[in-house]
């Protein structure tokens, strides 16, 4: 009986950490109402990227195909996908520029607060499946404040768009668009008039700097040719392509103009990733595919731009490059050589910056979210202390109703036994059996208390041949009812604990909430604001202790009913067998028999 209830033991104290098992798991996967998710790795070791620096604010290019990706796990429009950072906590802004199940192609954008340099750890979780989630892109939020032009070129038709929060969108264009280009689609430049204008705005102050980046492929060659322009009252800064030789010429306020040397080719239908970087009393850099080609020392500061932007052509339409243009940027500052072979890599086609790793089940799909990992993160101290005690509440009751529960049983198999071999002999001390085969019988004990002061008072009495008095018998049913009190208090010793549970379960629960309430509204107040992200998980770790008083109460309170009625039961059996051994008695040794 004692392995029995040593197992009994262990069980129901393994089923009460279960929860906390699980909460310990639970940061894993960032939400259960989303059934996928894949790591996607970075390297910028030597292997990889092999970045020198590390870069802040990336916004990141992920390629997904059938071989990387299962589509058919995904919404149809690709809205459920989310983007987290590894320590499962943190929603990475992003957006989709093409999701396509048919052709099972799919390209996002996603924003990295920080590349760490010569790395091979770094990663992020990206998150899918689930039907009902709806609106997780952030496009103005994927790019940094000083880019201030994005055209992913992405439209079938009318005027090109900016992804940045600048809206700074094109006002006119001239030329093809929803060409399959090197991301997705492109714009063509085929004639002479064609081209983007883009208008100036407030956005476009780059006294600190300038860079311009697009990927470019020249079909054409011209002997002059415009690819960006901009200029103001007096100055100018310009990206030409001259005999297929690419240069920057920058103009100041002054009229002082520096040009790089034509050294660098561009190559006729192949396409090439462009960054040209313009730092005020630094230099102008141009970089073709990841690579520094030519540079040349600028001595004075940015010229004032006022005019509007022109990609593709000249300001007067006279010079058009005619090939092909996709992911045309242009941010405030200079890009580092570490950001723009970055840019380079992750663009291409064959990136080895990152890799999308297996497909993950989250195999806990399909039963209720508890949010243990949530609940338990977010309690309090003091909440713990009331936990802590509801839990020892908890094993206390547990142990106690499993081990009355197997006491009662054994107990009631015994005293049938016992029973039946009472009432098969008339002899009363035929039945005083040794005490160890009924060591759990209650009415067994009771039986051998009156046997022992029964055999007692018959030893005075045998010499002279009389009965046992009135009294006599008296005594000894008095033994007999100091036994019956005995076994009733065993029967029912420790289920005062099984009572304090039930009623003080509840209230110890319900003194953390309004505890853990009263201090999230301080923490409020001391904050100066109020907002549903905030109250909630104080909340919700307040309500936690609640939760505790009742799994401590419930079980109690179902555990103590059914003790109790087992108990009326023996205590039932245990009265009659008293009245009927009484008979007995009387009836053999009785005066009056």
């Amino acid at each position: 009986m004692k392995n029995i209830i040593t197992r009994a033991f262990f069980i129901i104290s393994l089923l009460l950490f279960i929860p906390f098992a699980a909460s310990g798991e639970a940061p894993e996967w960032w939400n259960e109402s989303w059934q996928y998710r894949q790591k996607i790795s970075f390297d910028t070791t030597p292997s990889g990227a092999d970045i020198s620096e590390n870069i802040d604010d990336f916004p990141v290019l992920l390629r997904l195909h059938s071989g990387n990706f299962n589509f058919a796990n995904a919404k149809d429009d690709g809205t459920d996908i989310r983007l987290i950072s590894s320590d499962g906590q943190n929603l990475l802004k992003h957006h989709i520029e093409r999701f396509d199940p048919v052709d099972e192609i799919a390209l996002l954008w996603v924003r990295l607060p920080r590349v760490s340099a010569k790395t091979a750890t770094e990663y992020i979780w990206m998150y899918y499946g689930n039907e009902s989630a709806v609106g997780g892109q952030d496009m103005n939020g994927t790019y940094a404040v000083d880019q201030v032009l994005v055209m992913h070129m992405d439209e079938v038709e009318g005027l090109p768009k900016d992804a940045t929060a600048y809206k700074n969108n094109a006002v006119e264009f001239k030329g093809g668009l929803g060409l399959p280009s090197i991301i997705g689609t492109g714009a063509t430049i085929a004639s002479i008039e064609d081209g983007i204008v883009i208008n100036n705005s407030p956005s476009m102050d780059f006294n600190a700097g300038l860079t311009f980046s697009a990927w470019v492929r020249m079909t054409d060659a011209v002997s002059e040719a415009h690819l960006f322009t901009m200029s103001g009252s007096s100055g100018e800064v310009l990206i030409g392509i001259e005999n297929s030789m690419i240069y920057c010429s920058v103009k100041s306020d002054t009229g002082v103009i520096v040009s790089t040397e034509k050294t660098t080719a561009i190559a006729s239908m192949k396409w090439q990733h462009l960054f040209v970087t313009v730092m005020p009393n630094s230099r102008i850099t141009i970089t073709l595919d990841g690579i520094e080609s030519t540079w040349a020392d600028m001595k004075f500061s940015m010229p004032q731009i006022n005019s509007n932007m022109v990609v593709g052509n000249s300001i007067d339409r006279s010079k058009p490059f005619l090939g092909d243009l996709d992911e045309i940027r242009v941010s405030k500052g200079s890009r580092t050589i570490s950001y723009i072979g970055l840019a380079h890599m992750t663009e291409g086609p064959d990136p080895k910056f990152l890799v999308v790793e297996g497909e993950e089940i989250n195999k806990g799909r399909g039963m209720p979210v508890f949010y243990f990992a949530t609940i338990v993160k977010n309690i309090s101290l003091d909440g713990w202390i009331i936990i802590i005690v509801l839990v020892f509440f908890a094993i206390g009751s547990w142990f106690i109703i499993m081990n009355k529960a197997f006491q009662l049983v054994f107990i009631q198999k015994e005293n049938k036994l016992f029973w039946e071999s009472f009432l098969n002999n008339y002899d009363v001390l035929h039945n005083n059996i040794e005490k160890d085969n009924f060591e759990n019988s209650s009415i067994c004990k009771l039986y051998n208390a009156g046997c022992n002061r029964l055999n007692h008072l018959l030893d005075k009495i045998s010499s002279g041949g009389k009965k046992l008095t009135k009294h006599e018998i008296n005594t000894i049913r008095t033994y007999i009812d100091e036994g019956f009190v005995r076994e009733d208090l065993r029967i029912n010793s420790m289920l005062t604990i099984l009572t304090m549970s039930i009623s003080g379960g509840p209230f110890l629960g319900l003194l953390g909430t309004v505890w853990g309430v009263m201090n999230t509204f301080a923490a409020l107040a001391e904050a100066g604001e109020a907002n549903l992200a905030a109250i909630a998980p104080g909340v919700a770790s307040a309500l936690a202790t609640t939760v505790f008083g009742l799994i401590v109460a419930i079980p109690a309170l179902f555990g103590y009913n059914f003790l109790a009625i087992k108990i009326k039961g023996i205590i039932a059996d245990m009265d009659i067998f008293v009245e009927q051994f009484m008979l007995k008695i009387e009836e053999k040794f009785g005066e009056n028999k």
